[in-house]
């Protein structure tokens, strides 16, 4: 199925609360969503507001020979119907069930304990465009749709497509031939930023930082970032408000040369990037990495600085108010291990961080992205990403697309590339 561009597609929603007969548009009670597709070539989607992913209903539309229709929704539904819209009435042109209800269950409660993926295969249709719905039709038990699933603020419309698997991004523009490091995007997601460098940075410490617009779903061949092409530079990263964009450089300090990477910020005028500023204390001798800050200007930080639990641990820095940074303190365990724990990423409510371990036991390959969630003031154990993303190849670099519903990542070993992948994954 083609993949579209995760911002800029139009499409309307209307969340209904009752269902309806497959002659009328309103009838006996049932759970239903409805999409309008206003283009031939449209991926929209529906999902919760809240955490519970498993309770997801997605609409994946697309006019090619492919056209189907994915659902992911409780096995406690054990059939429904995909309805298109023709006048007054409603027509069925596709339906889903759970093929082994026995294996995938939902507790009798509110909380969704399992889910699975049904595909209606080809619409019976001639055009595309036009408004579907999904309506339950049998359910287990009465509680085979959890609550939050029935409530008028429970679901939003996103025009982020499904990656099921990992895919190249952009690639022969974005993803090439080079070495490239980190892609982070603006919060509209009009621009990306990342890092290219011919060599491997760890060993030529050498790297400049590019810039790629998107436009009419194309992204624009790369250019240098206004702040950068000087010095070494690497590791971009935007705030979620797009105010300042911080990244990793060897540049002078006051006039004096660094040999060692150093976190520096830039902060938006309205037109373009200003003149970088050093972020200050919470830097030290030794190189500091791949600075990840949440919504309440939390910053993350790796470094290899002198008296850490590894080789490269990850810090934590509060703010200064000014985009400068106190000094950082090391998380602990059981994130930082004995080994290399780094490129943080954190989310935008800082309760979830991903990042790199070197070389973990029962890892799958040399380097494998890990997760771990915020439990009251601690972290829990991090645990890995499974074999979707972490395979015999070096697995690096995660970060997240402005509305967290993408996860970005390097595969180096393989074809190198920035990789895309559904988040949280399918």
């Amino acid at each position: 199925m083609p993949r579209m561009t995760f911002f800029g597609l139009a499409f309307s929603i209307t969340l209904m609360l009752t269902a309806c007969s497959e002659s009328e548009p309103v009838d006996p009670p049932a759970k239903i969503f409805s999409v309008t597709v206003e283009e031939d070539t449209a991926e929209p989607a529906l999902r919760p507001t809240s955490i519970n992913q498993a309770a997801t209903l997605t609409l994946r539309l697309s006019n090619d020979d492919q056209s189907s229709v994915v659902v992911m929704l409780g096995c406690g539904v054990v059939r429904a119907v995909v309805e298109r819209q023709e006048g007054d009435m409603w027509r069925e042109v596709g339906e889903t069930g759970c093929d082994d209800p026995g294996e995938q269950t939902i507790a009798p409660s509110d909380t969704v304990t399992a889910a699975t993926w049904f595909s209606v295969g080809m619409l019976d249709v001639e055009a595309l465009a036009g408004t579907y719905r999904l309506r339950v039709l049998a359910a287990e038990n009465d509680n085979a749709l959890p609550a939050d699933l029935v409530t008028s603020d429970a679901f939003e419309m996103i025009d982020t497509p499904l990656y099921l698997s990992p895919e190249s991004f952009a690639p022969g523009v974005i993803s090439t031939d080079d070495e490239e490091w980190r892609v982070i995007f603006t919060p509209d997601g009009s621009r990306a930023y990342f890092a290219r460098s011919d060599q491997f940075f760890p060993f030529s410490r050498q790297a400049t930082i590019y810039e790629s617009n998107l436009t009419d779903g194309v992204w624009s061949a790369p250019t240098v970032a206004s702040f950068s092409g000087t010095y070494p530079d690497i590791d971009p990263f935007i705030t979620p408000d797009g105010a300042r964009l911080y990244f990793s450089s060897i540049r002078p300090v006051d006039g004096e040369d660094r040999t060692d990477l150093d976190l520096w910020f830039v902060e938006w005028t309205g037109s373009g990037w200003g003149s970088p500023i050093h972020t200050g204390a919470v830097n030290s001798p030794a190189d500091e990495l791949y600075a990840s800050i949440d919504e309440d200007g939390v910053l993350y930080v790796a470094s290899d600085r002198t008296g850490g639990v590894g080789g490269f641990d990850i810090y934590r820095a509060d703010p200064l108010g000014d985009g400068r940074y106190s000094e950082a303190e090391n998380v602990g365990a059981p994130v930082n291990t004995t080994r290399w724990e780094f490129n943080p990423a954190i989310s935008r409510d800082g309760e979830t961080l991903a990042f790199t371990g070197l070389n973990y036991p029962g890892g799958a390959g040399f380097g494998d992205i890990y997760v771990t969630e915020r439990e009251g003031t601690v972290w829990a154990t991090p645990s890995g990403l499974g074999g979707l993303v972490n395979t015999s190849a070096d697995e690096y670099h995660p970060s997240f697309s402005p509305d967290e519903r993408l996860l970005f990542f390097i595969r180096y070993g393989a074809d190198g590339d920035f990789n895309v992948v559904s988040w949280p994954l399918p």
